[in-house]
């Protein structure tokens, strides 16, 4: 209300009031409508990399994937599975993701040889699941704040979010730049309206990525 607003307002230790506004998922169109006759290799066709290549490295990349939650039995092995949404205390860890958004971004960087398309680097990466949206793939600012800190928590090396909002944040802006500051990659999709990128993909801090 506006008198919580003015009396918060006048307490020197908060440094900034803002709504909490909702990030929405950007969607994908579904691989198994794609008219390419190699669906297997789609991911490394997209990025131009020939199917007998292979990642090298010599130790594990932790990444860091916010989104709806992945699946447990998709092929993809997952090294922590956080769920922040609310009201999922009694559901299976086996089926996190409801809406199968997670399950598509995870399943182009990690899913394993008997997965229905093959990852990028499934024998590289190790996997941090952090579940924020919910079954109709939006979550609050407050949510990918948390979700964020978490990752940072676990010292991944990378952060994928494949979510945003036409509104500019100060506070998801903030912990965004810690987590640039303290090393970590941080990759957002762009979005799916033509006119203007997303946030947190328009923050300077954040790879942009748009659709191929």
């Amino acid at each position: 209300s506006e008198s919580e607003f003015n009396e918060l307002s006048e307490d020197k230790n908060i440094k900034n009031i803002e709504k909490d506004n909702i990030l929405v998922a950007s969607k994908y169109k579904s691989l198994e409508k794609n008219n390419s006759n190699n669906i297997k290799y789609w991911s490394y066709d997209s990025i131009n990399m020939h199917k007998d290549m292979k990642s090298v490295s010599n130790k594990k990349i932790k990444v860091a994937i916010i989104d709806s939650g992945i699946n447990a039995l998709k092929g993809i092995k997952v090294k922590k599975q956080i769920d922040l949404v609310p009201g999922i205390d009694d559901e299976s860890s086996f089926f996190t993701d409801i809406t199968g958004h997670g399950d598509g971004v995870a399943g182009v960087i990690a899913s394993g040889e008997n997965g229905a398309m093959q990852g990028i680097c499934p024998d590289v990466v190790e996997i941090y699941s952090i579940k924020v949206l919910d079954e109709n793939n939006s979550t609050p600012v407050s949510r990918v704040i948390e979700a964020i800190n978490i990752a940072r928590d676990e010292k991944v090396n990378i952060i994928n979010m494949s979510f945003g909002m036409d509104q500019y944040s100060e506070t998801l802006h903030e912990t965004v730049r810690k987590a640039n500051e303290e090393g970590i990659l941080l990759i957002s999709a762009a979005g799916n309206d033509c006119e203007k990128t997303k946030y947190p993909a328009a923050f300077d801090e954040v790879i942009s990525v748009g659709a191929t």
